[in-house]
C-alpha cells in the first residue's frame, strides 16, 4: 500500500468513526453520542475553528498514535454518498493557516467559519469525539479511557475544555455561553453528561 492509499484509508476510517459515534437524531441538551464514553468535557464552540484547535489535533495524534482527524459539517453530510460529504481532514502537517483557509473557503456564503451549523469530529483511532452546535456556541468532547495510554483530556487544555458540572458550579464566573443556559438546558446537560454513558 503506497502513501496515498494509506492516507485515503485513514481518512475513510476517521470519517466512518465520526458518522458512527454521533446520533444524528439527537441534539443538545440530549445525549448526542453513540457507544461507550467515560468522560465528557465542554468548551466554547469557537475554539473548534481556531488555531488552538490545530494544536489540540497535533497533541491528540501523538497521544493516541493516530494519523488523521476528520471534521464533518453535519448540515452537508450525506451518509449514503460519503464522497460528496463536506469534510475537512487534518494531520500532523496541517498548520493554522491551512486550517483557516479551508474554513473560509467560499466566503461568507459558504465558508464553514461563517456558517451556523452542527459539526462532528474524531480521528481514525476513535478514542475521542467532538460534537458542536454553533447556534448554541457549545461543543462537547467524549473521551474513552485506553489502558496504558495517557489521559487524552489534557490535550484539550488548549481549548479550555472542562466538565459541565465544573462549568456550572462557577456561579457568576461561569463562562459564556454556559452562564446563559435555560434551566432545562442546565438540567439536561448535567443529567446527560455527568459521568460516562453507554448509548445506542
Amino acid at each position: 500500500m503506497d502513501s496515498y492509499e494509506r492516507q485515503e484509508k485513514n481518512r475513510y476510517q476517521a470519517y466512518m468513526n465520526a458518522v458512527a459515534f454521533h446520533n444524528r437524531e439527537k441534539s443538545f441538551p440530549e445525549q448526542v453520542f453513540n457507544g461507550h464514553w467515560q468522560k465528557f468535557l465542554f468548551f466554547q464552540s469557537d475554539y473548534l475553528f481556531s488555531s488552538e484547535f490545530v494544536d489540540t489535533v497535533h497533541d491528540l495524534l501523538r497521544q493516541e498514535q493516530a494519523h488523521t482527524v476528520c471534521l464533518i459539517n453535519l448540515g452537508q453530510v450525506d451518509t449514503d454518498h460519503p464522497e460528496v460529504t463536506a469534510a475537512i481532514y487534518l494531520d500532523d502537517a496541517t498548520n493554522a493557516r491551512m486550517y483557516r483557509d479551508r474554513l473560509i473557503a467560499g466566503g461568507p456564503d459558504h465558508g464553514w467559519l461563517f456558517a451556523v451549523d452542527r459539526y462532528v469530529c474524531t480521528s481514525d483511532a476513535g478514542n475521542w469525539c467532538i460534537y458542536c452546535e454553533k447556534d448554541s456556541d457549545i461543543a462537547v468532547v467524549g473521551l474513552r479511557v485506553v489502558d496504558g495510554s495517557p489521559e487524552l483530556g489534557v490535550c484539550f487544555q488548549n481549548v479550555f475544555a472542562t466538565t459541565i458540572s465544573a462549568l456550572l458550579e462557577d456561579g457568576e464566573q461561569t463562562l459564556f455561553p454556559f452562564n446563559q443556559l435555560l434551566p432545562e438546558w442546565r438540567e439536561g446537560l448535567l443529567a446527560n453528561y455527568t459521568g460516562g454513558t453507554c448509548s445506542g
